[in-house]
């Protein structure tokens, strides 16, 4: 399931393990597509490890790419909402707003677990047609 891929970028030889994040029991799809897909939803980290290392170890299918797009926009509202918070003072609004997102998040990475192509509520069909870079 680990593998190891060695890539040059000049005089720089660079090895990367492709390590998958979670184990899945459930064999219906390739795990790795999954965990990649479920890696796109955990914070902006996690969305540039699933963008990075699915490209880097060959994991890019229509899956996995479905879950990056909906994720980065999932991520991008998210830090979009942190900022606009940071100025505005809202409290009752603000928790309304965080509740919200963690439960897209929430929906988002059980969507991934189960192998699912679920849009996120509200803007999932417009993450897919805004987010064409991600492929």
């Amino acid at each position: 399931m680990y593998v190891k891929k060695r890539y040059v970028v000049g005089n720089v030889q660079i090895k990367i393990l492709c390590i998958p994040l979670f184990h899945n029991y459930d064999k219906k799809m390739d795990d790795d597509s999954r965990n990649m897909s479920i890696a796109a939803y955990v914070l902006p980290i996690g969305w540039l490890y699933a963008f990075f290392a699915s490209q880097m170890c060959g994991l890019r299918n229509p899956f996995t790419v479905f879950h990056l797009r909906q994720g980065f926009g999932v991520n991008l509202i998210l830090v979009f909402v942190w900022v606009l918070f940071k100025f505005v003072d809202l409290w009752i609004l603000e928790q309304v707003v965080w509740v919200v997102m963690v439960l897209s998040v929430i929906y988002g990475v059980l969507g991934a677990k189960d192998g699912k192509r679920i849009y996120q509520l509200f803007l999932g069909k417009k993450f897919d047609e805004w987010f064409t870079f991600v492929n």
